[in-house]
């Protein structure tokens, strides 16, 4: 794959038995932007996942030919938003906020403007936040 300035789409992981439609939509984002995958997952510092779990997103990652990074982490936003940063990253992959409003994708958007972020829902529709474009006068 032809891949341009180094640029990645990022996609945030928790559940490996639920993270196909968001895996397959970032696949589909880095395709058509010529940006090398990556699957991020992030789980805290004292977290009890087991091997089985982190095994079996690394064969997820590896059949999407996309690259796995596991953080340990008690700020999983600020984890994530540095990680973009690090890695050039032109639009991230989400789930959808639960009920419970955990906060990343509002805190996320607040870290990193500058990046599209696309939540997938369970159905596998994708809404988009767009960055706010700056610099732009009112007449």
């Amino acid at each position: 794959m032809f891949l341009q300035n180094n640029k990645s789409v990022v996609v945030c992981v928790q559940n490996p038995n639920h993270c196909g439609r968001l895996i397959e939509t970032g696949k589909k984002i880095a395709q058509m932007a010529g940006a090398q995958l990556q699957i991020i997952h992030i789980q805290p510092q004292n977290s009890d996942k087991d091997a089985k779990t982190l095994e079996k997103l690394y064969q997820i990652s590896k059949e999407a030919q996309a690259e796995l990074t596991v953080f340990f982490s008690d700020n999983p936003v600020m984890t994530a938003a540095v990680f973009m940063e690090e890695n050039n990253a032109v639009q991230v992959v989400t789930g959808m906020p639960d009920m419970e409003r955990t906060g990343f994708v509002d805190l996320l958007r607040q870290l990193i403007p500058q990046i599209t972020i696309s939540m997938v829902s369970d159905q596998g529709i994708t809404y988009n936040m767009y960055p706010q474009f700056s610099g732009v006068s009112k007449p």
